[in-house]
């Protein structure tokens, strides 16, 4: 579940963008490459309170080399539409941690 939340699909790519911060150069990992990198200790999903339903969902992962351990953290808003164009929900995954600080996200020079 968690990596679907943080990757697009399973072949390598590259998330490529600049910010008043600065450029955003990352190589997103494969599957492969974050199993021989990472582990994945907890994964906890709570319910929100909010004006819509929203779900936050964090995970704690372990380095395998280092034994350092991180956590990433994001939500998920559910959305309704209503009227005319009344459908199915819709979900937006929101990441929170800083693109730079996800493992499997690999900063380009």
């Amino acid at each position: 579940m968690l990596w679907r939340l943080l990757r697009i699909g399973s072949a390598p790519y590259f998330v490529l963008g600049s910010s008043p911060a600065g450029p955003l150069r990352l190589r997103i990992a494969t599957p492969w490459d974050w199993r021989q990198e990472f582990r994945l200790l907890e994964f906890d999903v709570v319910a929100e309170a909010a004006g819509q339903p929203r779900v936050a969902w964090a995970a704690l992962i372990r380095e395998h080399h280092t034994g350092a351990e991180r956590g990433i953290r994001g939500h998920v808003e559910i959305r309704w539409s209503h009227g005319r164009f009344a459908g199915p929900p819709e979900a937006k995954v929101y990441l929170d941690t800083p693109h730079g600080e996800v493992p499997g996200y690999i900063p380009l020079c």
